[in-house]
């Protein structure tokens, strides 16, 4: 994952869908511990990571 473009589109983009997530306590804080050390907006790396997921599922449907 780029983070520079993670944190870019973050900043560009606006945002007004919410989607509701249920996680561990575990997972929640070591994705927030992770998101920090890399300087990068929780919120901006769960959209790159659903986008990856959309566009690695639209290549494997096109085969």
């Amino acid at each position: 994952m780029n983070i520079e473009r993670v944190n870019r589109n973050a900043r560009t983009q606006v945002m007004s869908t919410v989607i509701k997530l249920r996680i561990s306590n575990t997972l929640k804080d070591e994705f927030m511990k992770q998101c920090n050390i890399n300087n990068v907006e929780m919120a901006a790396t769960l959209r790159a990571l659903i986008q990856e997921y959309i566009d690695e599922s639209k290549c494997l449907n096109e085969k």
